[in-house]
């Protein structure tokens, strides 16, 4: 994407159809360690799943979206 048409986008682009990107599943685990609260994001698809395909946050950082929106 140029930078002219990343200029062009709405201030709150659809991901699917302003970006192209292709919506994943994703499987959300929560865990308990050490008295912190951390949720693990993992990637569905076998095929894509590799050692880089998963996201931990502490539970602090992670937000409902329909709640900012």
């Amino acid at each position: 994407m140029s930078f002219g048409e990343w200029e062009r986008l709405p201030p709150d682009p659809d991901p699917v159809a302003d970006l192209g990107y292709s919506p994943g599943k994703w499987t959300v685990r929560e865990t308990n360690r050490g008295g912190r609260r951390h949720v693990v994001f993992a990637c569905d698809d076998e095929a894509e799943r590799d050692r880089e395909s998963f996201i931990i946050a502490t539970g602090a950082a992670v937000e409902d979206l329909v709640d900012r929106r």
